[in-house]
């Protein structure tokens, strides 16, 4: 506006068309103002640190206006706009300014002034028209005479054409906050709490995965610990197990000594493998505890299986006169399944009956077939008896691991507890369920149902007996070195062989091992049996420098691996090393000789 002013005062410009008065009394140096034709509301705005009114105040203005005269003020800042006003009151250079309301709207869209604020009683400001005083005073008569014609509606359409704001102004991100302090602090504080808590749920969630973590870490240590536990356990009690289970069996062989010898010697042999079988069920529980327990599918025959049981279990019930008969009725003979597991179970299952049956009492073993599905049969396996029965309290509680049903009339009960444990969880891992149905004083029924692939297949059955010796003319003449540490064990193992045409020789070592086979020549030996835990150097190493030599039959020459260590880890282990088999301790003799044979054919 400054500059309009100076272009009608110098005569370049005829007339100035509004010029913001507060009454029409007042005529600046060189131009003449006409009657006011329009009214605006203004705000004085202040700044909110300085007294106010005040004879020091300064007041800011557009250029060619004037400071109100009804104010106090010491000195006059002029702006080129109401924006550099406004800036200037809330900086502090000026005290206050005279901005009319259409215009302060405006500009508080596009900012926020936090140290300005209004002054209530506010003067009203007028617009008139400006000529230069040099000019003909009959502009100046004819644009007075026209103002003063002006209607009420005509001045009231200037004035709409001329205040209202063109288009839409967006309020800038500064004023929206300072006009909506109590939402944007909500929405803060909202943020602030959803930083925290992202920042909680994350160490939360770090410290919950780093618990995990150790506790993970701690059931692996207890889980290594206890492998390690019975690892040296097995070891430790096999080692003279196979002592004293081969030396029997070698004296039961011999023929020697009288009938009540022979007698006492079975009786041994007989102790030994039943505490044999304890070991084998503190082994076997842990497996499944650990899940590494797994069901082979070889192909079987169930005659072959059914005959084992009674080779095994007849002698025993002729003894106390006991009616063991089996009842099968299948038209397959040959199927595809984990027949060791199937029959460990079975064998829990009628040493169980043995164990609660009175003398002249009756075992009877079921075996029945279904077709389930083609190529798939089912099979129902039943173990029924005579004996002392379960109290129907019990009947869930004898598949616990380490549970008993003890009775007092039967001290003599033998047993770790977990035969039926194991049982139940062995049928549960081929695909059935273990189940009970028993009346006190009557006698019981363990029964379960598998489904297991036919093998249509011709296959040679080999029926085990260990208490007869077969002879076997293919070792005959074979050289064998044994790797073992324990001077009983050892004979024990040489007599065996021995006794089937073998040659034999024994080193207490893994490295002595290594350096006889490294000093005899190629073809010297056609087998080597290695124990694992030996002086010096144990098996696993003696094996894999053997399996590392530059020589011929390095790589050929049969390692069987013979220890009490029998932990799958303890398997998985001699295979790494690059044996080829693994004989646990105790074996029988038929064990021994079928393992090496099946290397030497």
């Amino acid at each position: 506006m400054g500059r309009l002013w100076e272009l009608v005062k110098s005569g370049q410009a005829d007339i100035l068309g509004y010029y913001i008065n507060e009454n029409d009394a007042f005529n600046p140096d060189g131009l003449n103002i006409t009657k006011n034709y329009m009214m605006l509301n203004s705000i004085i705005m202040r700044n909110k640190y300085t007294p106010f009114p005040n004879d020091k105040n300064i007041a800011a203005v557009i250029n060619g206006s004037c400071a109100s005269r009804n104010i106090k003020h010491t000195d006059v800042a002029h702006f080129d706009t109401y924006e550099e006003c406004l800036n200037a009151v809330d900086s502090g250079e000026a005290s206050y300014s005279r901005i009319p309301v259409v215009v302060l709207e405006d500009l508080y869209m596009s900012d926020y002034y936090t140290n300005i604020i209004p002054v209530i009683e506010s003067p009203e400001i007028y617009l008139s028209l400006g000529v230069s005083s040099s000019n003909d005073i009959q502009l100046y008569s004819i644009l007075n005479k026209s103002l003063v014609n002006l209607t009420n509606e005509q001045t009231a359409q200037v004035l709409s054409n001329n205040t209202l704001m063109s288009g839409k102004k967006e309020m800038s991100f500064k004023a929206l906050v300072y006009s909506n302090p109590v939402i944007f602090s909500l929405i803060i504080i909202g943020f602030i709490l959803l930083v925290v808590t992202i920042v909680f749920m994350y160490f939360w969630f770090k410290m919950k995965n780093q618990v995990i973590y150790f506790k993970m870490k701690k059931v692996e240590n207890i889980s290594k610990v206890r492998s390690e536990f019975l690892s040296r356990m097995s070891h430790e009690i096999r080692t003279p197990l196979n002592a004293i289970i081969g030396l029997a069996n070698l004296m039961r062989l011999s023929g020697e000594g009288d009938p009540v010898t022979q007698k006492n010697i079975s009786k041994i042999d007989s102790s030994a493998k039943f505490l044999l079988s304890i070991v084998n069920d503190i082994l076997d529980m842990s497996k499944i505890e650990s899940g590494k327990i797994q069901i082979e599918s070889r192909p079987f025959s169930m005659d072959n299986l059914l005959r084992q049981l009674s080779n095994i279990f007849l002698v025993m019930a002729e003894e106390r006169k006991i009616k063991l008969q089996f009842k099968c009725c299948f038209t397959h003979k040959n199927f595809v399944g984990d027949e060791l597991r199937l029959k460990q179970v079975l064998i829990n299952l009628l040493s169980n009956a043995h164990k609660f049956t009175e003398n002249n009492g009756e075992i009877t073993v079921t075996v029945l077939e279904s077709a389930a599905e083609e190529g798939v049969s089912e099979l129902r396996f039943s173990v029924c008896d005579t004996g002392i029965g379960i109290p129907e309290t019990d009947l869930e509680r004898i598949f616990g691991s380490f549970e008993q049903v003890f009775r007092k009339s039967r001290s003599n009960q033998q047993g770790t507890g977990l035969g039926l444990a194991i049982s139940r969880n062995l049928v549960e891992l081929m695909g059935g369920i273990l189940s009970v149905r028993s009346e006190v004083e009557k006698g019981s029924e363990f029964f379960f149902t598998i489904k297991l692939p036919v093998y249509e297949k011709q296959f040679d059955e080999i029926l085990e007996n260990n208490n007869e010796v077969r002879l076997h003319s293919y070792l005959a003449g074979k050289n064998i070195l044994l790797a073992e540490d324990n001077d009983l064990n050892a004979e024990i193992a040489v007599t065996m062989l021995e006794m089937q045409g073998v040659h034999v020789e024994r080193v207490v070592n893994g490295q002595q091992a290594v350096d006889r086979f490294q000093e005899t020549l190629p073809g010297t030996y056609d087998l080597i049996l290695m124990d694992l835990q030996m002086p010096v150097k144990g098996g696993l190493e003696a094996a894999a420098e053997i399996r590392s030599l530059s020589r011929d039959d390095a790589q050929e020459i049969p390692v069987i691996a013979m220890t009490a260590n029998t932990l799958q880890e303890d398997r998985e282990k001699a295979l790494a090393a690059g044996m080829n088999a693994f004989i646990p301790k105790p074996f029988d003799v038929e064990q021994l000789y079928k393992s090496i044979e099946k290397f030497l054919h």
